[in-house]
């Protein structure tokens, strides 16, 4: 096993707030940012400041600019963890890079949440 890269990003929910808030961009940007899965019914400025900062971390841990984050799926395990599944373009991508597996940490803090991603290699 060896590690890849590491990224971080910090995303500020009031941020994301404003692009809810603001219907001439709000489904185009939801379109761009989350894959259909996490479309879900009562979307919330922390639940995509999280999508938004995995996504922008994954980015960094590959410094791979070529992720479409509509391509990348953010699933939880049974015990709450979160994990990456990859789709089209951007799991092809993932695996020329050589990343076989992702860990990652996601916290919430008053009006801040951030990601830690490690891409890990064979």
């Amino acid at each position: 096993m060896r590690i890849i890269g590491i990224g971080i990003d910090l995303c500020k929910n009031i941020r994301m707030h404003k692009i809810l808030e603001n219907k001439n961009i709000r489904e185009r940007f939801l379109e761009k940012v989350l894959h259909p899965n996490e479309k879900i019914k009562e979307i919330n400025s922390k639940y995509l400041a999280s999508r938004w900062a995995i996504k922008e971390a994954l980015v960094k841990a590959t410094a791979s600019r070529r992720i479409l984050f509509h391509e990348v799926e953010i699933c939880k395990q049974e015990s709450g963890q979160p994990y990456i599944r990859a789709y089209g373009e951007t799991k092809n991508l993932l695996e020329e890079i050589g990343v076989e597996n992702t860990m990652m940490s996601l916290s919430h803090e008053d009006e801040y949440s951030v990601a830690v991603v490690i891409a890990i290699g064979n």
